[in-house]
């Protein structure tokens, strides 16, 4: 007996995570810190180009006094020079720095905070450091979780998503009731594509 599952990239928040901000940037406004351009490319990312040393963009959120936050996003700084960090910082009403971290690579950021406070705390992403004007960063898929009081680390946050799973017999029959898969996935045993319309379910076998 032989079984596989497929899953997609996509990521799948579990139901008991609050999301209580998200990445539609021309809805919820990011407003520039310090000397900055921001506007919103054609694939809906947030572009931002610092104009002067700490320059950036600023996101106000509201958060409460113990709960654990997951701050998430995809940044892409491809046009900014390797020697130049970036720097994402949770601050509070005052812009005073709570917690950051110096982000030296394109990809999936993130990072926890309990806040200590109840009230508006800032986001801001920053290059601290400007030595040419014109390269830009890019901003993505930008989430914020309140997760749930029993506590949770990053990686828990989400479910598989699961676009298939089959459990086969020898030479590839299907065991009833031990298969699933969404209307639109198309493979079956051995990563063969399915016929069901014309041959019936789990029929569309050529044996390799």
């Amino acid at each position: 007996m032989t079984g596989f599952e497929v899953i997609s990239d996509r990521k799948l928040v579990q139901s008991n995570v609050e999301v209580i901000h998200t990445n539609f940037f021309d809805e919820e406004r990011w407003d520039n810190f310090l000397s900055s351009k921001i506007g919103i490319t054609d694939d809906r990312r947030l572009t931002v180009i610092p104009l002067e040393n700490g320059a950036g963009a600023s996101m106000k959120i509201g958060l409460n006094q113990g709960t654990q936050y997951v701050f998430s996003l995809d940044l892409d700084r491809s046009e900014i020079p390797s020697t130049q960090p970036l720097l994402l910082a949770i601050r509070d009403g005052n812009m005073n720095i709570l917690v950051s971290q110096e982000i030296n690579a394109s990809g999936l950021i993130y990072q926890q905070y309990a806040a200590v406070q109840t009230g508006i705390h800032f986001v801001t992403i920053t290059q601290p450091t400007v030595d040419t004007i014109g390269p830009a960063f890019y901003l993505d898929n930008y989430y914020v979780y309140a997760m749930p009081t029993s506590g949770q680390d990053f990686v828990s946050l989400y479910l598989p998503d699961v676009l298939a799973y089959n459990d086969y017999y020898p030479f590839g029959m299907l065991i009833p009731n031990r298969f699933e898969s969404i209307d639109d996935y198309r493979y079956g045993f051995q990563g063969q594509e399915k016929d069901d319309e014309l041959k019936g379910e789990g029929n569309s076998l050529n044996y390799k």
